[in-house]
C-alpha cells in the first residue's frame, strides 16, 4: 500500500486590515489604551468576515511612551453576528503590548518592522466581526498604538492543522497591566524556573508566550531571553525581547508552540538578561483550548 502523504495547511482565504496608501508607521488601526488600568472602547478591526478563520496573526506596535510605565493589555473582542455588539468575554484576553516601538524606517534607534506578532490557531466563524480594546498602567491614555490582524481560513487539508476555540491568559494581573513577575539572571546563566499563574483548568494544545517589561518607567538597553517550561524542562523555542531607555523595544516571538498539555499542567518560565540590572520581568502564557 502506498504511503499516505497529506499536504500541509493550504489556506483558501485571507483577510487583513492593511489599507493601501497608509504609511508604514500607520499600518493597521489606531487603538487607544485607556489610562489607569481601565478597559478602553472597542475599535472594529475586521468587520463581518466573509470566511471561517483557523489561524489568526496579530501585529502590535507603538504602545510606548518615553519615561512612563506603558505596560499595556489588549483584548481581542468578537461579535459573532457581524456587528459591534461585542461579547462580554474577549475572544483572546489581555495580550501584553506595552513598551513596543513603532515601525519607523528612518531612525536607527527604532525597529524597522512590526515589533510584536502573536500567532493563534483558533477557529472563528464566518460572519463574525473582530475588534480590539486596550488598557495601560500609564496615568494618561496611550493613543498612538496600532494593531494589525491577519486571518486565514479554508484549509484545503484540514487534517494537517489543529485549531482551538478559546484562549486563556495565564499569569495576568489586570490591576497593573502586567503578567507574572519572573526573575532574571545575567547571561549566560538563567534565572530560576517560576510558576506562571495557576495550573491549566482544561486541556490545551498550543501555547504562545510574551515577555512585556519591568512594569516601571525606566527600562535599560538590554536583550532578554525567556523560556516556557513544564516541570523545569523547556518546551518550544526561546523568546527574545529587546528593550531600550526610550521605554520601547521589539520581540522575536516563538509561537505558536503546538503541544498537548493536559488539565492540571503547571506552566513555568525563566529568563536571562544580556545587560542592565537584573530586575524581574513580566511574562504571560496564552493557552489555546
Amino acid at each position: 500500500m502506498a504511503l499516505i502523504l497529506p499536504g500541509g495547511p493550504d489556506w483558501a482565504h485571507y483577510s487583513d486590515n492593511l489599507t493601501i496608501g497608509d504609511s508604514f508607521l500607520d499600518a493597521g488601526v489606531a487603538v487607544t489604551a485607556a489610562a489607569n488600568n481601565s478597559k478602553g472602547s472597542t475599535v472594529t478591526v475586521l468587520p463581518a468576515l466573509s470566511h471561517d478563520v483557523e489561524f489568526l496573526r496579530i501585529g502590535v506596535f507603538r504602545f510606548a511612551a518615553n519615561g512612563v510605565n506603558s505596560s499595556t493589555l489588549l483584548d481581542i473582542m468578537i461579535d459573532r453576528a457581524g456587528g459591534t455588539s461585542w461579547e462580554t468575554d474577549p475572544l483572546i484576553p489581555n495580550l501584553t503590548a506595552g513598551s513596543l516601538g513603532g515601525c519607523y524606517i528612518e531612525y536607527t534607534q527604532y525597529p524597522a518592522g512590526i515589533t510584536c506578532w502573536y500567532n493563534f490557531p483558533i477557529w472563528i466563524p464566518a460572519g463574525a466581526s473582530l475588534g480590539v480594546r486596550g488598557q495601560t498602567a500609564h496615568t494618561s491614555d496611550i493613543t498612538t498604538g496600532r494593531v494589525i490582524i491577519q486571518a486565514a481560513g479554508g484549509n484545503r487539508n484540514p487534517a494537517s492543522w489543529w485549531c482551538g476555540q478559546r484562549v486563556t491568559a495565564i499569569g495576568i494581573d489586570t490591576s497593573y497591566s502586567i503578567g507574572e513577575l519572573i526573575p532574571t539572571a545575567a547571561a549566560p546563566s538563567w534565572g530560576a524556573w517560576t510558576n506562571v499563574g495557576s495550573a491549566l483548568a482544561s486541556d490545551a494544545y498550543a501555547v504562545q508566550m510574551m515577555m512585556q517589561g519591568e512594569g516601571d518607567s525606566s527600562l535599560s538597553n538590554s536583550t532578554i531571553y525567556t523560556q516556557i517550561g513544564v516541570s523545569n524542562t523547556q518546551i518550544g523555542p526561546n523568546l527574545v525581547r529587546a528593550t531600550n531607555t526610550y521605554e520601547s523595544g521589539a520581540v522575536i516571538m516563538p509561537g505558536p508552540i503546538f503541544c498537548a498539555l493536559p488539565a492540571g499542567t503547571q506552566l513555568q518560565a525563566r529568563a536571562s538578561r544580556v545587560s542592565g540590572s537584573n530586575d524581574d520581568v513580566d511574562v504571560v502564557i496564552y493557552a489555546v483550548h
